[in-house]
This record gives structure tokens, sequence and C-alpha cells, in this order.
């Protein structure tokens, strides 16, 4: 037999004891624990601990705590600007999606007739296969002209919105990106194989062909309808000329008056410019004619004084030469005064020896 345990120092013993009714509670001091503890969930179930002081055993039961896991806690709130971009790129990403399956005259801004003449939905022939294939696709043209001008109507410069009289769209039947791409399709490989069988025509070639289709046709007054100059008659032609003449004057009547509108509004915008333009242009004319006069008496005292600097030589000379003469005159004269003051001299002496005889005389 194993040898009995020894007994731990009753001072290590005492502390423990002291520690553990501390820290771990008596199951019969706390009835509420204890059933809390036996009704335990698997996650958290008691674990049955011992530990010996002296003689005896304290049995503590100690649930097993699961970890926390951090996917289970409260989910954080979107920040509003991450939300915010987010339902914009969501908008953004409709938007085009609806614009990609809008027509391409609509997506571009080209031209577009506001009013669609039914006549043009019927079918040249129905007693043949490609007939009424035409007449389907002049149907679904018309309604696809009225459906845009009704929905996307053309915007035109300087008219006024006018909620009353805006058209109600008919509703189209939506059709599949897939149908859509198919379509496509099929329009390229037919469009493929008109190219292979009569070759690809050239850009020059086709501008030349439809100018002179275009050329073959106007609008005829007389029938309310386009049709070709061959087959109709001199007054048609002149109707056509005269209809054409009309619109043309309505046209730039519309936009001269459009025009003078937007002078008067540029030159309300711009007057002041204008203004200080004025003030910035004569003020430079005037610096310019200051600068032009300044600029010729400029030339004319470098012409003086190249004049100047090519006479100066002979000038000194001139003067040396002058100035020689004077002073040998001057000379001369002295010479000359010196000798009058001697004569002065000699005769006030003869004239005082005169005077002396005649004094002692008397």
């Amino acid at each position: 037999l194993p040898p009995p345990p020894r007994a731990p120092p009753r001072a290590l013993s005492l502390s423990l004891s002291l520690s553990l009714s501390l820290s771990l509670p008596s199951l019969s001091s706390r009835p509420a624990l204890s059933s809390r503890l036996r009704t335990h969930s698997p996650t958290t179930r008691p674990l049955a601990h011992s530990v010996a002081f002296g003689h005896g055993l304290i049995h503590a039961q100690v649930p097993d705590v699961k970890p926390e896991d951090s996917t289970s806690g409260p989910m954080l709130e979107e920040d509003a600007a991450d939300r915010d971009a987010r339902e914009y790129a969501a908008k953004q990403a409709k938007r085009e999606a609806e614009l990609a399956r809008r027509n391409a005259a609509v997506r571009r801004d080209l031209p577009r007739p506001s009013t669609v003449d039914a006549s043009l939905g019927q079918a040249r022939e129905t007693d043949t296969a490609a007939g009424v294939a035409d007449g389907l696709v002049r149907a679904e043209m018309v309604m696809l002209l009225n459906h845009d001008a009704a929905k996307y109507p053309v915007k035109k410069a300087g008219a006024k919105k006018d909620k009353k009289r805006k058209r109600k769209a008919t509703d189209l039947e939506e059709i599949a990106d897939g149908q859509l791409g198919a379509a496509r399709e099929a329009v390229a490989a037919e469009l493929k194989l008109l190219m292979t069988d009569n070759g690809e025509v050239p850009e020059e070639k086709f501008a030349e062909v439809w100018g002179e289709t275009e050329g073959e046709f106007a609008y005829l007054p007389d029938r309310n309808a386009y049709g070709p100059l061959s087959t109709a008659s001199a007054s048609e032609r002149m109707g056509s000329l005269q209809h054409e003449f009309e619109a043309l004057r309505e046209h730039m009547a519309a936009h001269a008056q459009r025009a003078a509108k937007l002078e008067g509004k540029l030159r309300v915008k711009t007057a002041g410019y204008e203004g200080r333009s004025d003030q910035l242009r004569n003020s430079v004319v005037a610096a310019h004619g200051f600068r032009e006069e300044k600029k010729l008496e400029l030339t004319c005292f470098k012409l003086l004084a190249d004049t100047e600097e090519i006479a100066l030589p002979q000038r000194t000379a001139d003067l040396y030469d002058l100035a020689k003469l004077e002073q040998e005159r001057n000379m001369e004269l002295q010479k000359e005064y010196s000798t009058l003051i001697k004569q002065r001299d000699y005769l006030y002496g003869l004239l005082n020896n005169a005077a002396a005889d005649t004094n002692g005389a008397n």
C-alpha cells in the first residue's frame, strides 16, 4: 500500500481553507447555485475538483466556460458615408443599365421626330413573307418612335416646359438582356453576310450615293409627303422649293431672334468689360503716341550729337588759333601801352622842369 499523504503544514492548510472559502462558495450554503450547476448547458457542464486538507476532502464544482465567439457579439452599425456611397453606386449602376437599354438616338441625344405619321407603320406589300416582315419592322419602328417621343421628348432651345401637353408613353414589353444580345448578334451576322456578298462599301462611295439619293427626294406639299423629284410635276417642284424657302426663312428668323436675345444678354454682362477695354485701348494709343514722339526727339538729338562730335575738333582748333592771336595782340598792346606810359612820364618831366625854371626866374 502506498504511504498516506503527508498533511500540509498548519499555516498552509489554514490559508488554503480561507482562500477556498472565499473563492469557491459551498454548495450547501447556496442551493440556487447547486441547481444551476446541475442544470447547466452542455457547453458549460460542471467539472468536479477535489482539494485535500488534512484528513478530509473538499469537493467543489467549477463550470467550464466556453470562450466568447467574436462573431456572436452585436453587429457594428454601418458608417453613414459608406452607406451613402454604396446606395449612390447602386443607383448609378441601375441608371447606367436603364440607359443602356434605351434607343441609340436617345442615348446619343440625336435629332428625333416629335410626331410620327402612323402610315409609316403600314407594310408596302402583304403578298410575300418579306413584305409581312417589312410591315412588322415598320410597326415596331413607329411604336418605338412614339414611345421615345412621349417618354423622352426632344428638348428644344428656348422652349418652356408644358406639363399639360405632356403625352403619356405606352408601356413596351420588356425584353430580356439575353434576347437583346441575340438580336444584336443576328443583325451583326446579317450585316457581315451582306458585306461578304457585296463587299465593304467605302465611306466616300457611301457619302456619294447617299447625297445622290437624298437629292432625288424632297417634300412635296401637294402630296403632303416626301417623294422622288423625277416623278413630280413642275408645279409640285415649285411648291417644294417654296416650302423649303419658307422653312429656311422661318429657321433664319428664329435663329436671328435668338441671336438678338443672346447679344442683348451678352451686352448686359460685358458692358463693364467693354468700357474698361475702351479705356485701356485709349491709354495704350496715347502711350504709343507719346512713345513715338519721344522716339523722334531721341533720333534728332542723336543726329545733333553725332554732328557736334564731328565738328568739335575743328571748332577746338579754331578757338585755339583765335586765342593765340588774341594773346599775341595783347602782348603787342602791352608793349605799346608801356611805350606810351614812358612818353607820358617824359612829357610830364619836361613840363615840371619848365615850370620850375619859370618860377625861379620870377
